[in-house]
């Protein structure tokens, strides 16, 4: 029988080609941590520390970017090795999946579809932001 976070991060779509044995790697892993409405979980220019996903609730990332169930960030700077993008403050009280560097490494070496998901997701965002850096060049 799957307890209960078991079920809920395999509902998750970023783990939805997992296999049970997959999702059962994820939980050893990964804290499923509550935070309250309002609180700062990211900052941009921090050195990043933590990839999370929201399993319930809202964020806000940046400006404008609502963050809802299944949304997740901190794996670029957790990639590059770097800083977070953006800062991310929950709108609404929000349970998130959080792992370690450490653990986001692991996981990634450990589960081909997350890996591919994270890459994808990463490799979308490198053109737009080409495109404005090219953007504010022309402009400089």
């Amino acid at each position: 029988m799957r307890d209960a976070k078991t079920a809920q991060v395999g509902e998750l779509v970023v783990f939805q080609n997992c296999t049970p044995a997959e999702i059962r790697r994820v939980c050893a892993l990964a804290d499923v941590v509550d935070v309250p409405a309002g609180r700062v979980i990211a900052v941009r220019g921090a050195t990043a520390r933590e990839f999370a996903i929201v399993m319930s609730g809202a964020a806000i990332a940046g400006e404008d970017v609502v963050l809802g169930p299944g949304s997740f960030f901190g794996h670029a700077g957790l990639v590059e090795r770097g800083a977070n993008e953006c800062s991310v403050e929950t709108l609404v009280p929000t349970r998130l999946l959080v792992f370690g560097a450490q653990a986001f490494r692991a996981t990634m070496d450990a589960v081909p579809s997350f890996h591919r998901c994270v890459m994808n997701d990463l490799a979308t965002r490198v053109p737009a932001q080409s495109h404005d850096d090219r953007r504010l060049r022309a402009v400089s």
